[in-house]
């Protein structure tokens, strides 16, 4: 299946999560979840190539700085940007923000310390 497939393929199964799900905000944050998951992932395979063929100290290491990470923008950021942007549309922008930290923002930056 060629990359245009796949992207075909998780933009079918969006739009079902979608229409399955009743419209309140928890729609709101699957759906920046999942379109944040879509981007990220498109540009790490294309910009980044990210690779876990490491030794498990390394491993380790991305983990630890991984949930760090993960911790800081979950704690800090997504708080702040549901107080400034309230309701739906903040609910999309914060977890499309969590998303694409872990699918892209993270691997980006561990390849480019590992230079």
């Amino acid at each position: 299946m060629t990359w245009l497939g796949e992207i075909n393929t998780v933009i079918v199964i969006m739009a079902l999560i979608y229409w399955s799900v009743s419209k309140d905000f928890g729609t709101y944050i699957l759906m920046g979840w999942c379109i944040a998951f879509l981007t990220g992932w498109i540009l790490e395979r294309r910009f980044v190539q990210f690779s876990t063929d490491i030794s498990m100290i390394k491993r380790i290491t991305r983990i630890t700085a991984g949930l760090l990470g993960y911790y800081v923008v979950s704690l800090i950021f997504v708080p702040v940007i549901r107080e400034c942007i309230t309701g739906a549309p903040g609910s999309f922008i914060s977890s499309y923000l969590q998303m694409f930290y872990v699918s892209f923002i993270f691997p980006w930056i561990i390849k480019h310390f590992e230079r």
